[in-house]
C-alpha cells in the first residue's frame, strides 16, 4: 500500500467535518495554524508524524486508518469490539 497525501488530507477533513469542526477550531486544538491544516487537507503538505500521531487520537483512530485509509473506521471498530467481548466472555468462563 502507497501512501497518498491527498487522501491522507481528505480523511482528514472528513473527520473534522464530521465532527462539525472548522479548520481553525482543529488546528487550535492540536496545536497548529489554521493556514498548515489547509495545506494538509489539499494534500500540498504532509507535515511531521508528530501531527499525525496528534490528529489519530483527536479523533480516536488508527494512524493506519489516517495515513493510509486501511481498513474501514466503522468495521475495525466493530471488529475490535467483538474481540474484547469474546475476550472477556472467555475471561468470565474462566472465573
Amino acid at each position: 500500500m502507497r501512501f497518498d497525501q491527498r487522501a491522507y488530507g481528505a480523511r482528514i477533513k472528513q473527520l473534522r467535518n464530521s465532527r462539525g469542526l472548522t479548520q481553525e477550531q482543529l488546528a487550535e486544538q492540536i496545536g497548529i495554524t489554521r493556514t498548515y491544516l489547509l495545506k494538509i487537507e489539499n494534500g500540498a503538505q504532509v507535515g511531521p508524524v508528530e501531527i499525525a500521531i496528534e490528529l489519530a487520537a483527536y479523533f480516536d483512530v488508527s494512524l493506519d486508518f489516517l495515513l493510509l485509509g486501511k481498513g474501514h473506521l466503522a468495521k475495525d471498530r466493530k471488529q475490535d469490539l467483538k474481540k474484547v467481548i469474546s475476550f472477556l466472555a472467555e475471561l468470565e468462563s474462566e472465573l
